[in-house]
């Protein structure tokens, strides 16, 4: 499998979502809370791996 680039999606999503969402926008707790569970779910399957490239295919 190729390697993913985190900020590709990134810029990708923002594309389709920036239309019903502006960046200047202020995040809600909500927004946080699942920045931090996106955060640890990606954490956990990195170490888990022992590297970015094999926690990514294992997802």
């Amino acid at each position: 499998m190729d390697s993913v680039n985190p900020l590709n999606i990134l810029k990708l999503l923002e594309m389709d979502y920036e239309q019903d969402f502006q960046p200047n926008d202020s995040p809600s707790d909500h927004d946080k809370l699942l920045k931090a569970l996106i955060k640890d779910f990606l954490d956990i399957h990195i170490n888990q791996a022992g590297s970015p490239i094999l926690a990514r295919s294992s997802l």
